[in-house]
């Protein structure tokens, strides 16, 4: 015998569990309207000193004037009782951070300590012109420039800070990514059509606005002008940077992020481009 209608609609009703791709394009769609930032769900491992000095300022100006680095200014703290309490440095791709001493924290430096345990491996394009650049800015002296067994040119100075700084280049040309393009993302007025048709037409796999599973990174983003950025790949953002402006384009100021050093620029005719210096891992 046939089943009444009505017995049937008064049955408790059976969840059925919506399609993986409609519940993540909703999920997405909610944290947008939310404004929530979802975790990263990698996270690259990136060991970064953090150097304790007797006088933090002096030497992040001695960095600058013997290794070129460069400082991120927006990440220095300072403290009331006029110490520096954080402050981060660049030199290269070789990212450091660094503050003055804070004794009532078991925290000294090299000068204090008279001497340091550890000792900084810095490898740079050419060990002779640093190394001489070093000593002349006052740094010790410890071993000259010389060719090396294992492949490397180096030499070993001390900053007048008390930390041992073995300066290295490779022997052999390290193949740069300089030029490469390095990430790109596609502004896209319906994030959701433009995810669903990529996805089909080129097979992208997106997590977070991320493209996963191609080997030049790359994402989307809800743009209210369809726009295409593309970001590429230099060996010194800063020198980089100067180059553009020299050349009659424009260029903001480089920028430290988790992935490393990044500027958005123009060549002078409208063409808008990013450079960045990846950070390890990326």
């Amino acid at each position: 015998m046939a089943a009444d209608p009505f017995d049937v609609l008064l049955s408790p009703p059976a969840p059925l569990a919506p399609r993986a791709e409609f519940a993540a394009s909703l999920r997405a769609r909610i944290e947008r309207e939310l404004g929530l930032e979802p975790p990263p769900t990698q996270v690259p491992t990136v060991v970064v000193p953090y150097l304790a000095a007797s006088d933090a300022r002096a030497a992040i100006d001695w960095y600058r004037t013997a290794f070129n680095a460069h400082e991120n200014a927006a990440a220095r703290v300072e403290m009331d009782d006029g110490r520096l309490g954080h402050a981060e440095f660049s030199i290269g791709d070789a990212h450091f951070m660094i503050a003055d001493e804070f004794p009532e924290m078991d925290v000294t430096s090299p000068t204090t300590l008279g001497g340091s345990p550890i000792q900084l491996h810095l490898q740079v394009p050419d060990v002779d012109r640093v190394y001489a650049a070093a000593v002349a800015a006052g740094a010790v002296a410890l071993r000259e420039p010389a060719d090396q067994f294992h492949g490397n040119r180096n030499a070993v100075v001390q900053d007048p800070f008390g930390f041992r700084w073995m300066l290295s280049t490779p022997m052999h040309p390290v193949a740069s990514r300089a030029g490469t393009l390095f990430y790109f993302s596609l502004g896209v007025a319906d994030f959701d059509r433009a995810r669903q048709f990529f996805s089909s037409v080129l097979g992208w796999q997106l997590q977070e606005g991320h493209i996963g599973n191609i080997s030049t990174p790359g994402g989307l983003y809800a743009s209210d002008v369809p726009k295409i950025d593309l970001w590429f790949v230099v060996d010194d953002i800063h020198a980089a940077v100067a180059k553009v402006r020299e050349l009659g384009g424009t260029a903001e100021e480089p920028v430290l992020y988790r992935s490393g050093w990044g500027a958005m620029c123009d060549d002078g005719q409208g063409t808008v481009f990013g450079l960045s210096v990846p950070a390890p891992g990326y």
